[in-house]
């Protein structure tokens, strides 16, 4: 019994000993005692920005592709004005004569548009988005040369022509644009919807030439360098005639080194293995 005993106690010890050297090669391997620093750099890269813009389209190309286009005499009459109420509505029953009513949704539901169709359908960036970097030293022009233009669908129904500037989606090399905390980005939109370009005071009323699928509303969103984000289901609304402010916060996750060990996929890594292009996160 007593030799029994013995042996418990030796084994008991043993194990606690080796229990003990397994937890001091761990604690000299990996340190317990994490430090979590937060830093706020004096210069950070722009954040990538998409925006759709409904209404950026040039109305006259959809009749030369073969949307039906009403001319303000055949407008006039009390039958259109029943079957199209906005249209009278919205001109107060008073049409230009030059006026001309576009149904863009009947040459969607019978023409597939090719990349080419829609760079002549869409009206040119610098016609309506200015973007400008203010610093204490001077102001810049944002960099827009290489510009993503894509379209992604909308609850209308209507495709939206998108712009994304400062992105690496697709063109993963990019050198991205750089701003300091101190400075500031000042977007403008200016979305003219009468194809007039008369240089008129805001009191004068200037009747449209087309007519528009949607209303004037800018879509916009802020978003990760690396990724591809619809501003018609997560950007916001930006309505004409006012000013936004947006406050912007950047969170970065970086893996720990080896010889840490992680369960966590470096998506970054992969991202950069398909060309920079995909999700940067499970899906």
């Amino acid at each position: 019994m007593k030799k029994l005993k013995l042996i418990l106690i030796t084994v008991c010890f043993w194990s606690f000993l080796y229990h003990i050297y397994s937890y001091l090669q761990f604690y000299w391997t990996y340190p317990v005692v994490v430090d979590i620093q937060t830093t706020a750099p004096d210069e950070f890269p722009v954040p990538a920005f998409t925006f759709c813009n409904n209404n950026g389209i040039k109305p006259d190309k959809f009749c030369d592709m073969g949307a039906r286009c009403w001319h303000s005499m055949f407008l006039r009459t009390q039958k259109v004005c029943k079957r199209w109420p906005t249209i009278c509505e919205r001109l107060g029953n008073i049409m230009p004569r030059d006026f001309r009513a576009v149904q863009y949704h009947g040459l969607m539901i019978n023409k597939d548009f090719s990349p080419t169709d829609l760079h002549e359908l869409k009206k040119p960036l610098d016609d309506f988005f200015k973007c400008k970097i203010v610093a204490s030293d001077g102001e810049r022009n944002c960099k827009t040369d290489d510009v993503l233009i894509g379209s992604y669908h909308s609850t209308s129904g209507f495709f939206s022509i998108c712009y994304t500037i400062n992105s690496r989606w697709s063109q993963a090399n990019k050198t991205l644009e750089k701003i300091r905390r101190s400075d500031k980005i000042e977007i403008e939109f200016y979305v003219d919807q009468n194809d007039r370009n008369a240089n008129v005071s805001l009191d004068t009323e200037v009747r449209p030439m087309w007519n528009y699928p949607e209303s004037v509303v800018v879509k916009l969103v802020f978003h990760n360098n690396h990724v591809s984000i619809s501003p018609n289901s997560n950007g916001v609304d930006l309505l004409g005639g006012r000013r936004y402010k947006i406050n912007l916060q950047q969170e970065e996750m970086h893996l720990l080194p080896a010889p840490y060990q992680t369960n966590c996929t470096d998506y970054m890594s992969e991202w950069w293995n398909r060309g920079g292009i995909g999700p940067l996160d499970p899906m």
